[in-house]
């Protein structure tokens, strides 16, 4: 069966946003369904977020950690991130990245390694220290990204986030999220979240939120070798957000 490629460009983003637009891999579709959403699911072994808080406790932090497939799916989907933003090894120019639910660092200590600076958000004390514990040069810091995130303006050339949108998928989060995105990105800052919803409404929601404050498009892909599709949302800053 062919792995179909599908692009959705959110509201009013031009064709010159999506700088691989004429690779023939890729399908336009206005048509969200075409995602295959429907098909994701799962109970709590592959929907943590169901489980809630019982996901922070230092029991399930450390079966997270061992899981060698969760973090090579991880490394794989950090890659696939980096790659979408056009992110070159720093040489002598470092940015400064915001990897929000950066969990134990797996996706932070990627982007360390190409050069550049990270600062790791997540609401798991647990995790944050496992973060700290392998990392020498970046920061991490305790904080809720579904009330917002405590920056200066601009700060960020770049964020990105694995396999965590999916916790925030309620209107008011969602806009507290992207209304920060705004606000801590530069002006020519981009973002990549990578996520899995679980129903067609949760992923019109999370569209219709994010092109309120954003241009940009998802995308749908196959990073990981032998396993399904991903989803990626891709964001530039436009001039209709609100700070």
């Amino acid at each position: 069966m062919t792995k179909e490629r599908f692009i959705y460009l959110l509201k009013d983003t031009r064709l010159n946003k999506v700088s691989f637009i004429g690779d023939h891999r890729f399908k336009i579709t206005k048509d969200i369904a075409k995602f295959g959403v429907r098909n994701l699911k799962g109970g709590l072994s592959r929907r943590p977020e169901v489980a809630g808080a019982k996901m922070y406790g230092e029991q399930e932090v450390i079966k997270y950690i061992a899981n060698e497939r969760n973090t090579a799916i991880q490394r794989d989907m950090t890659l696939y991130a980096l790659n979408l933003l056009d992110v070159p090894s720093a040489g002598n120019k470092k940015e400064m990245f915001v990897d929000i639910g950066c969990g134990n660092g797996v996706s932070s200590q990627i982007i360390e390694s190409k050069g550049h600076m990270v600062i790791g958000v997540d609401i798991s004390q647990s995790l944050l220290a496992h973060a700290k514990s392998n990392t020498l040069l970046n920061d991490f810091v305790q904080l809720d990204v579904s009330t917002g995130v405590n920056f200066r303006p601009e700060i960020f050339k770049y964020a990105i986030s694995v396999s965590v949108l999916q916790w925030f998928i309620k209107e008011h989060y969602l806009l507290n999220l992207f209304r920060t995105l705004q606000f801590i990105l530069d002006k020519n800052g981009k973002a990549v979240l990578q996520f899995y919803p679980r129903v067609v409404t949760d992923l019109d929601l999370t569209l219709s939120c994010a092109e309120k404050f954003f241009d940009g498009f998802l995308i749908s892909d196959f990073p990981s070798v032998n396993r399904g599709v991903k989803l990626f949302l891709y964001l530039t800053k436009n001039s209709r957000g609100r700070p």
